[in-house]
């Protein structure tokens, strides 16, 4: 019998400080190669990559993966890039995707956090952010939300899509696209069922992901521009209804 899908997971989180490889922290397609790779090393499976090339310079890579969700965002004028790897279940090593990148990017510092995710308990971080030493680059928030029943069924596109369409704005953010979503094949993983998707910001990206046999839902965001975590923890919250949920919110290139 095979074991039952767990909502339980790891998220890897990684600031890269002064990055020797300039040129490839403002290579698209370098960069999604280097993703792919990555996500092959830490032993996960990709379903879908999206990529965005800002102007006048950076770039952000999403792979949505089978366990959750990789991606990469490049400040090539601050030398500096930064990685999640957010991966469910016990089966992969997302530790061994960010060696490959930060053996790629050669940075000559780095700053990583392992947060455990959907335990319905606090989020429990390995290692606690440095200490803010002035304004940060960036922030990340991390939600997980427990036993949800929404307005409309879990199997509703436009609920999800319009969440990520408009959330933007009630943040006072602007999209570089309109989002990418998509749903997991349910016949192929009946136990991962729901919807995968982000949305490229100007200020960076959001991710989302919805697991219906668990009534789960996952929303990340981050961005170089300060934001209300408690805006976005009251429209999801008004969208999906939870009964439980965990959050996290993280300085992120405190050393830049």
């Amino acid at each position: 019998m095979a074991e039952e899908y767990s909502t339980e997971g790891t998220h890897l989180i990684a600031d890269l400080y002064d990055c020797e490889s300039v040129a490839l922290l403002d290579n698209e397609e370098d960069l999604r190669t280097l993703i792919a790779a990555a996500i092959k090393a830490s032993k996960a499976h990709m379903v879908s990559m999206n990529s965005h090339k800002y102007k006048p310079q950076g770039v952000t890579v999403t792979a949505i993966i089978e366990e959750s969700d990789a991606s990469i965002h490049t400040y090539p004028e601050s030398k500096y890039a930064t990685v999640n790897f957010y991966t469910c279940g016990t089966q992969t090593i997302p530790a061994k995707g960010l060696e490959l990148i930060v053996n790629n990017l050669k940075p000559k510092k780095v700053e990583s956090y392992e947060i455990k995710r959907g335990n319905k308990k606090d989020m429990i971080i390995s290692q606690i952010p440095t200490k803010r030493k002035a304004k940060p680059f960036g922030y990340s928030l991390l939600l997980d939300l427990y036993d949800c029943h929404p307005k409309k069924p879990f199997t509703d596109l436009d609920t999800a899509y319009n969440f990520l369409e408009t959330l933007p704005g009630k943040i006072n953010m602007e999209k570089q696209a309109p989002p990418f979503i998509f749903r997991s094949d349910s016949c192929k993983y009946p136990e991962l069922a729901g919807f995968s998707g982000w949305v490229p910001l100007i200020e960076s990206g959001i991710q989302f992901h919805t697991i219906d046999p668990k009534k789960f839902v996952t929303v990340d965001v981050y961005s170089c521009k300060e934001f209300s975590p408690e805006t976005v923890i009251k429209e999801i919250k008004k969208i999906y209804n939870p009964k439980d949920i965990d959050d996290q919110f993280l300085y992120r290139g405190v050393d830049l």
